[in-house]
């Protein structure tokens, strides 16, 4: 479980957004320490500190420092809002562990994006790349700047590596060149915080005003070396997210010729997973065009089972190295630089949309004259032209349509009138219909009423009675027998 140390801060090493690196001295010895003072307070030289060494002690690459705990003879002085109510936020966040924040919801009610998340419901078409390794984000960042400088990027952060975003140097790296960070689910330290991915995916798009988002998580991913015990599995939930809120899913696949690690040679075993096995919606995959020979087969047939449900895009990497070279943080993935894992980097540089569609324009324009319209605008107007004729003729055909049936219902009630009395053994004519053979008991019957009538008839019967009543007079037996079945 925790493995506790006390010890002394003997000097401050580097601090970035959010965190300070130590050097603590403990019995054991001196130890490299990562404090969040936005938890514990700023470390000083000379403050007693409590850590949990437990990472450290195992030997953790990503997760590797002692944590600090708390400055427990130098307490932080707690926040400005007095707490007793929800004024200030009332998310929280790593939840029912002793050092669980309280912050401040994106949509919640105190929160000043509330009527806008309240409305949102839709990425409108936003595209968004999914990548299972927190590495890939400068290399899709610097993909996507080199393809459009000007396009607003957000970061969107799940749970599944670190939870405070603050443990990134890369995060603080790149700030200036994203739109923003949103922080989801237990994760926290973000630009905004929200309690889950859709609202966060949402955040990104309404309250950023993101042209494109990533999805990945933070540093330190959890696994267990078989294909389901990994933390980056649930990109493929985001996928799904992605679509249910009308978005374009872009998969940045995990492809490397360098990892020594047989199940990520190629295609990620990871990645196979999450896209082939829980994304349930497509996705465009993306696969850089100038792979080694080799390494391109390899990775062919890896994908080729999930074309059933994905469309594999292969795109063009003239101009990503030269992006990838100026990244503003140094690119390294479990230990390996550029050089050394050049498919892993190029392919998450390729893994952005080629070009982010813009937003759209909320300002009026005013109609263009006919000097001035595009190819594009005269055949619109063209089509609505054609439109309104075909809708012309269409109200014109149905107009003749009914007249025609209201000449039908002249007939059939003139008909139903009758010449007055018929003859002595004409004939009746019922409904327009030609005049029957036999004799008049055969022809009762026919219909289902008269002497062998059944009892099913009697409608019918009810119907003959008042049209004969307009054309004879009904007298004796006939008669009496109508009035009795009425």
């Amino acid at each position: 479980m925790v493995r506790w140390r006390s010890g002394t801060v003997s000097a401050v090493r580097r601090a970035w957004r959010g965190a300070v690196e130590l050097e603590v001295t403990t019995e054991q010895g001196t130890l490299r320490a990562l404090a969040y003072p936005a938890l514990t307070g700023t470390p000083e030289p000379g403050d007693r500190v409590l850590l949990n060494v437990g990472a450290q002690v195992m030997g953790l690459g990503t997760g590797g420092y002692a944590l600090v705990v708390a400055l427990p003879d130098r307490l932080p002085e707690d926040p400005p809002s007095a707490g007793t109510d929800r004024d200030a936020g009332h998310l929280v966040k790593a939840r029912y562990t002793p050092l669980q924040p309280i912050l401040l919801g994106v949509d919640e009610e105190a929160s000043p994006h509330r009527a806008v998340m309240a409305a949102a419901d839709s990425l409108d078409g936003m595209p968004v790349v999914t990548a299972d390794l927190h590495s890939a984000l400068p290399a899709v960042l610097a993909g996507i700047h080199a393809d459009r400088p000007d396009a607003k990027v957000a970061y969107v952060m799940t749970d599944g590596g670190a939870l405070p975003a603050w443990f990134s140097r890369t995060l603080d790296g790149l700030r200036e060149h994203l739109a923003g960070t949103v922080t989801t689910g237990q994760a926290f330290g973000g630009d905004l915080e929200a309690a889950t991915l859709h609202t966060g995916l949402l955040a990104a798009r309404h309250v950023l005003g993101a042209d494109v988002a990533i999805v990945a998580q933070g540093p330190g991913n959890l696994g267990t070396g078989t294909p389901w015990g990994f933390s980056g599995v649930a990109l493929g939930e985001a996928v799904n997210a992605i679509v249910a809120l009308r978005g374009t899913p872009v998969g940045s696949l995990r492809i490397s010729d360098a990892d020594p690690r047989p199940r990520h040679r190629g295609v990620s075993h990871h990645s196979l997973t999450a896209y082939g096995k829980v994304a349930l919606v497509p996705a465009d995959l993306v696969v850089p065009d100038d792979l080694p020979a080799d390494l391109a087969k390899q990775v062919e047939e890896a994908l080729a089972p999930l074309a059933t449900l994905h469309r594999v895009v292969t795109v063009a990497t003239a101009g990503l190295d030269a992006a990838l070279q100026a990244s503003p943080v140094r690119l390294s993935t479990m230990g390996r630089g550029l050089l050394d894992d050049h498919a892993y980097f190029v392919t998450a540089g390729r893994g952005g949309p080629p070009r982010a569609p813009r937003r759209k324009r909320t300002t009026r324009h005013t109609q263009p004259s006919k000097e001035q319209e595009t190819g594009a605008q005269k055949k619109k107007k063209r089509h609505a032209t054609n439109g309104k004729e075909r809708e012309k003729e269409g109200e014109e055909k149905g107009g003749e349509k009914k007249g025609r049936e209201r000449k039908k219902r002249k007939r059939r009630k003139k008909g139903k009138k009758g010449g007055g009395k018929r003859a002595p053994g004409a004939t009746h004519t019922h409904n327009g219909q030609q005049p029957e053979k036999g004799g008049k008991d055969q022809q009762e019957q026919k219909r289902g009423f008269g002497r062998g009538a059944k009892k099913g008839g009697k409608q019918q019967l009810r119907t003959w009675i008042r049209e004969s009543q307009n054309t004879k007079q009904t007298t004796g037996r006939e008669g009496k027998t109508g009035e009795r079945r009425r």
